[in-house]
């Protein structure tokens, strides 16, 4: 059963962004959300501070909740700051060497446009590795059994060949989005 304030992960949810699914938590819970600061009247306010002072007062305050929030997030999710952090990135570490898969190999083209197009980026032979990797990945798990010992040595798993790419192409999104383009891909449900 779950939790007050957890809730399912939804069909969007992967491994990708388990991270900010915990932030989204902790957030909600730990630290209290910024609070819209109330403008006093004309009457209340005093005569030497003006409107836009008292905004940019208020906006630092906001600036500083925020700021403190991710720094909470990064330290809570930074596995060198965290043991919790440090122990899950081992378990997930050696769960991917079972079975000699990578981290980026859980991304899935089908769940984002954003991973097929860095996907449809990269060069041919990384595509045929990663695909070789889940094929392998897949035989074993029907077959109940993991990678010896000396293969799962050799993994690995946080060598990362996608989020380079995949980080580049949100950037292009985003500005094209600013820029008010209409996106390259739009997916049409029939």
């Amino acid at each position: 059963m779950l939790g007050e304030g957890v809730t399912k992960m939804s069909k969007e949810d992967t491994y990708a962004n388990l991270p900010d699914i915990w932030a989204k938590y902790l957030l909600g819970r730990y630290v209290s959300k910024p609070k819209r600061v109330e403008i006093p009247s004309k009457e209340q306010s005093s005569r030497s501070e003006t409107g836009y002072q008292r905004r940019k007062r208020e906006n630092r305050k906001l600036h500083f909740v925020s700021m403190a929030t991710s720094q909470l997030v990064r330290t809570i999710l930074d596995p060198k700051k965290n043991w919790f952090a440090a122990l899950h990135k081992k378990t997930i570490t050696e769960r991917l060497r079972k079975y000699g898969l990578r981290y980026d190999d859980l991304f899935d083209p089908m769940e984002c446009l954003d991973i097929k197009e860095a996907l449809r980026r990269l060069p041919r032979e990384i595509i045929d590795a990663r695909n070789q990797r889940i094929l392998r990945a897949m035989d074993l798990s029907m077959k109940h059994e993991y990678l010896p010992k000396d293969l799962q040595a050799q993994q690995t798993p946080f060598r990362s060949y996608l989020t380079d790419m995949l980080a580049l192409v949100k950037r292009e999104n985003a500005e094209r989005e600013a820029l008010g383009a209409l996106p390259l891909q739009q997916r049409t449900l029939p």
